[in-house]
C-alpha cells in the first residue's frame, strides 16, 4: 500500500467524491471539501492511502493555521479529516504515521482535532 500526498488543488473529481462520501459516513458531514483558491483546502495537504486497484482506503488532511500564544503568532498544521474507509485494518494508523513523517521532515508542528466521542 502506498500513501500519496497531494495538495487540494491537485485532487481529481473521483478523489474528492471518495473524501466527501467518507466524511459524510464517518462524521455525518454535509459540508463538502471543494478546493478553490479562496479556501483553505486549495493548499491543504491530503494523504491518500491506496489499496488494491489504486482504490483509496483511508485519507487525512493537514492544513495550516496560526496559533497565538503570549501575543506571538506561530504557524502550525492542523491534523483533520482522518478517515479509514475499511475499519480495523490499521489504514488510519498508516495515514497518521505518514503525516507524522511528513511533519518531521518539514520540521513542522501540528495539532490534532477529533470528535468528542473519540476522546
Amino acid at each position: 500500500m502506498v500513501v500519496e500526498i497531494k495538495r487540494g488543488k491537485e485532487l481529481g473529481a473521483g478523489e474528492l467524491l471518495v473524501i466527501n462520501n467518507g466524511r459524510r459516513l464517518e462524521f455525518g458531514s454535509k459540508d463538502l471539501i471543494e478546493p478553490s483558491a479562496s479556501n483553505v483546502n486549495w493548499e491543504a495537504i491530503f494523504f491518500l492511502l491506496r489499496g488494491e486497484n489504486e482504490i483509496v482506503v483511508a485519507f487525512g488532511k493537514l492544513h495550516q493555521m496560526k496559533v497565538v500564544f503570549q501575543g506571538l503568532e506561530y504557524p502550525v498544521y492542523c491534523i483533520s479529516t482522518l478517515v479509514s474507509l475499511d475499519k480495523g485494518k490499521g489504514y488510519g494508523r498508516s495515514v497518521l504515521k505518514e503525516m507524522e513523517n511528513y511533519l518531521r521532515t518539514q520540521e513542522k508542528t501540528a495539532l490534532g482535532f477529533c470528535e468528542t466521542e473519540l476522546l
